[in-house]
């Protein structure tokens, strides 16, 4: 058998660390929520957005009992080959969440189109050259996904009333600075 790297060794860890993360943006999440839905009273879906917010939290418990069982495995080979497809699907399914969560709370006007980007800073340092470039574009994909969705009335658009001009999602110069910005 070949000679593990540190990053190897220490993979578990790594995502017991993305869990612990995760468990913030859970409460973070909760919070800005709970403040928006105070500051600007009957604008955001509070349903979608609560709902969602406790799926992350669900498949975040699957996380931390899936990386607790496998502190116990015995084949290296194994624990690493899992370990990595963990760190896969926990990103995918953030940038997914990531991605509902901004459409439900304004889409191209909420502010936190920059969270694509501490996804990309995971992946960089979890993840090989060619996986961070892909979840780059994929951020980049998911989110022009929801600029075009808002745009073409494919998606309905949630205004942030109070914050930003109403036709802001409509502005076609504006849309494309802001994805070509992320």
């Amino acid at each position: 058998m070949h000679e593990q790297l540190p990053w190897q060794a220490e993979i578990i860890d790594r995502i017991k660390w993305l869990v612990k993360l995760r468990w913030l943006a859970v409460i973070g999440t909760v919070v800005a929520i709970s403040v928006a839905s105070w500051r600007l009273p009957d604008v955001l879906p509070l349903t979608q957005l609560f709902a969602l917010n406790g799926f992350i939290a669900l498949y975040n418990v699957f996380f931390y009992l899936y990386v607790h069982e496998m502190r116990v495995w015995d084949r290296e080979d194994l624990k690493l080959r899992c370990a990595t497809i963990l760190i896969h699907a926990q990103i995918v399914l953030d940038l997914l969440c990531l991605t509902l969560l901004l459409h439900f709370s304004g889409g191209v006007e909420s502010p936190f189109f920059a969270y694509y980007v501490l996804h990309n800073i995971l992946a960089s340092i979890l993840l090989s050259r060619i996986a961070s470039f892909g979840y780059a574009a994929l951020a980049v994909g998911l989110y022009g996904l929801v600029v075009l969705g808002e745009y073409s009335g494919v998606l309905y658009h949630v205004h942030l009333a109070g914050i930003v001009d109403p036709d802001l999602y409509r502005r076609e110069t504006y849309l494309a600075a802001a994805t070509f910005a992320l």
